[in-house]
């Protein structure tokens, strides 16, 4: 018995890519981290699969095309999330000093 696989086309592979990228921007604005997570590996392995379908010639334009689209979204969810963790940051020391304040440890007061 042989087990048949049916491999996605090339064109469908692209809008996987695509659809993935559209659902990364989504979970970040949403803060879904799990999800940010799983789609970066997904995506990953997306990228993987287009770019190791044509090892031996050039990539169709349109493969270039949803590659770079990819890279721009990853790019931008990268951004996102580092903004999103400076805010944290920063309104954890802000907390940090008042507590610190609050205790009678500011000033001086040791």
């Amino acid at each position: 018995m042989s087990l048949c696989i049916a491999l996605m086309s090339e064109a469908a592979a692209t809008e996987r890519l695509e659809r993935l990228c559209q659902e990364l921007a989504r979970a970040v604005d949403e803060g879904r981290l799990e999800d940010v997570s799983r789609l970066d590996h997904a995506i990953r392995n997306a990228v993987i699969a287009l770019i190791g379908e044509d090892q031996f010639g050039d990539a169709p334009q349109d493969r270039v095309e949803a590659l770079q689209r990819a890279l721009v979204s990853v790019r931008n969810a990268a951004a996102v999330l580092q903004k999103t963790q400076e805010a944290v940051q920063k309104t954890q020391r802000k907390r940090g000093v008042y507590l610190a304040y609050s205790k009678g440890k500011g000033k001086g007061k040791g």
